[in-house]
């Protein structure tokens, strides 16, 4: 719980002061710089899973 709190608290302090739109369009920015990270992880999961079969 701890973590989440902490999450939120950074999120607040990096945002607080955006208006909604602005916000919407911060986490949608922030959304496609992450979309190649998770893609390159879950290619990489997929590998050790057929590994440690």
């Amino acid at each position: 719980m701890n973590d989440v709190f902490e999450v939120y608290v950074s999120w607040s302090n990096l945002y607080g002061h955006l208006s909604y739109q602005q916000r919407i369009r911060a986490l949608e920015r922030e959304n496609r710089e992450l979309r190649p990270d998770v893609s390159i992880l879950e290619k990489a999961s997929a590998f050790v899973a057929l590994e440690l079969k």
